[in-house]
């Protein structure tokens, strides 16, 4: 009922929950005839410009199949955003034994060449450069990076990011530190990490310590859910994950001596 043979409509985002930018018509007949109904005519040289975070535009196109003509054309031209090439969600570190283990995440990274990360002691007055992590290869929504730092003596490390652009430009990331202390006999493992739908948690207590139970926290620490730990279970316990939102979460594992805490992220 909109007196178009064919229509176009256009949404700014990656889908059609997005906001509407208009709906058009195409020609009634294919011959360059125009439609009659002007007001939601598209015209040669119309420009949609996308202002949505993932920088997309979604196009649907609807036609009565009557009969077959001539079909829409158009130019696409992809940019670089000058303001905000890389947003960086979070940034932690886990210390496992004598290793430390670096997670970080990304969103809207554009001309995004890599980071450098930048390490040094309480003996140190300037930071080192440990490593170069490149950029991924296909840019998501959220971007998860990793890097083990392995082999460490014992004391009190500080970690920064030095996020470099293609062009030379770069910005650090706020520091973190991580201690390394002597070696304990417990072990709590959190597999794979970032993970998708599921995970796998160990834990095995310190000797002469008993688990007691298992939370999982939001990253501003609100409780999800509670398990009881016992022997049978905390070897090899299932979480399942497929209800959770992608983000940063907080596993803590309660015992009669201490508590122990993890993070893990979904994706």
């Amino acid at each position: 009922n909109t007196g178009c043979w064919d229509m176009l409509t256009v949404y700014d985002g990656d889908d059609d929950s997005a906001d509407m930018m208009g709906h058009y018509c195409g020609e009634e007949s294919g011959d360059g005839g125009v439609p009659s109904q002007s007001d939601n005519n598209l015209y040669v040289g119309k420009e949609f410009v996308s202002t949505h975070s993932t920088g997309c535009l979604y196009f649907v196109f609807e036609s009565d199949n009557s009969v077959s003509e001539t079909g829409w054309e158009a130019d696409i031209d992809c940019v670089f955003q000058t303001s905000t090439p890389v947003e960086l969600i979070d940034f932690y570190g886990i210390v496992v034994k004598k290793d430390i283990q670096l997670v970080w995440s990304t969103a809207s990274e554009v001309n995004n060449e890599g980071f450098y990360i930048e390490r040094r002691t309480d003996n140190q007055i300037e930071f080192e450069s440990v490593a170069f992590v490149k950029s991924v290869e296909e840019v998501a929504l959220l971007n998860n990076y990793s890097f083990d730092d392995a082999d460490l003596t014992q004391g009190k490390y500080y970690y920064r990011l030095k996020q470099v652009d293609y062009d030379g430009t770069f910005e650090y990331s706020d520091m973190i530190a991580l201690q390394i202390t002597e070696s304990r006999e417990y072990l709590f493992k959190a597999m794979p990490n970032p993970a998708f739908d599921n995970i796998e948690i160990q834990f095995v207590p310190d000797e002469g310590e008993k688990a007691i139970s298992l939370k999982v926290y939001t990253k501003l620490g609100g409780l999800l859910q509670e398990i009881e730990l016992n022997d049978d279970n905390i070897k090899n316990l299932h979480l399942d994950l497929s209800n959770y939102s992608a983000g940063t979460y907080v596993l803590f594992v309660e015992t009669t001596k201490k508590n122990y805490v993890k993070r893990f992220s979904k994706i």
